[in-house]
């Protein structure tokens, strides 16, 4: 049974919204099967895949995806806003999450989302979250402009880790936005590059220490963390500011769980030789076009992966993440 663990819906009910006045500082426009969102000056083509069950559980059968970790797209985050707007706002996403398990309980094992900004407001709702049946959150890799290890986040994550709750960190509004505005580099390098300093954070700041059971998954791959982990562990033992460590960051990184979405055999194979095959789970982000429609097959056809290898990563170690060890 495969198992992906980085896909993206969009509730239509959001979109339809963004065709009027709204607070969010987007647009929609276009008919009921090809919409454009447009965000400032970029424009985001959203075909049927994005809100339309029935077409994305056709598009699983054809990438053979048995079940999707399905979670909001990053759009619906919102870290940036005021939480008495975006609270609301998640608190709808989340119900309409829970009718899309209700709805097809074999194919979706959905996680919801909760508003960083506010940390109470965060912990209630991921409270609610779990008692709708979800089986997580998935979050930004910063509150608003705090760094992952921010005690205000503490009490989010030490609730968590009590209710067995899947985090899944992906990034959005990335650091030095101001320098990656051309040529898509936002995403080509700032996503990947936001996306180790909350590892970073996580590891520096005592964040997986203090809750070793936080069941934590990390988008595209821990992106350049793979690279940086060696580095890291250098400066864990010569740098003054890293004196508190108890562990190498190498070691501590074993804690975390990434997806599979780096684009490139040779990244794979580090990702796996970095954290262990036990430690990756598949990730396609569907439906965008920085995913990769190939998932499955990148999987089955990566030759430095030995059969059980593959096994685990295409849906074994999510199936032990999501609680799913009945299935498959």
């Amino acid at each position: 049974m495969n198992v992906d663990l980085h896909f993206h819906h969009t509730p239509r009910f959001f979109l339809d919204e963004l065709r009027g006045e709204n607070p969010w500082g987007k647009t929609v426009t276009g008919d009921r099967e090809s919409l454009v969102m447009t965000v400032g000056a970029q424009s985001l083509p959203l075909g049927p895949e994005h809100f339309d069950v029935m077409r994305t559980l056709a598009l699983m059968d054809e990438r053979r995806i048995d079940v999707a970790a399905v979670s909001p797209s990053p759009l619906l985050f919102h870290t940036q806003w005021p939480a008495e707007l975006v609270t609301p706002l998640h608190r709808r996403v989340n119900d309409a999450f829970a009718e899309l398990l209700r709805a097809q309980p074999a194919r979706f094992a959905p996680l919801g989302t909760v508003p960083l900004q506010d940390p109470p407001a965060a912990v209630a709702e991921l409270e609610r979250v779990m008692s709708l049946g979800l089986f997580g959150i998935a979050i930004e890799t910063h509150a608003a402009g705090k760094n992952l290890d921010d005690p205000g986040l503490r009490p989010l994550f030490a609730k968590a880790e009590a209710l067995g709750a899947v985090v899944f960190i992906h990034p959005l509004a990335v650091l030095g936005a101001d320098r990656l505005r051309a040529f898509h580099l936002t995403n080509l390098i700032g996503n990947p590059t936001d996306t180790a300093v909350a590892i970073a954070s996580l590891i520096f700041g005592g964040v997986l220490d203090s809750h070793p059971r936080l069941k934590l998954v990390c988008a595209h791959g821990g992106g350049s963390t793979p690279m940086l982990c060696g580095r890291w562990d250098h400066g864990a033992a010569v740098r003054p500011e890293l004196a508190h460590m108890t562990r190498l960051p190498s070691e501590a990184l074993r804690q975390i769980h990434f997806d599979s979405l780096t684009h490139s055999p040779s990244a794979l194979e580090l990702l796996v030789r970095t954290v262990g095959a036990e430690r990756v789970v598949l990730g396609s982000d569907y439906p965008y076009d920085m995913g990769d429609p190939r998932a499955v097959e990148r999987i089955e056809k990566a030759a430095f992966l030995t059969p059980a290898e593959r096994e685990r990563i295409l849906g074994a170690n999510a199936r032990a993440l999501l609680g799913l060890e009945s299935l498959g």
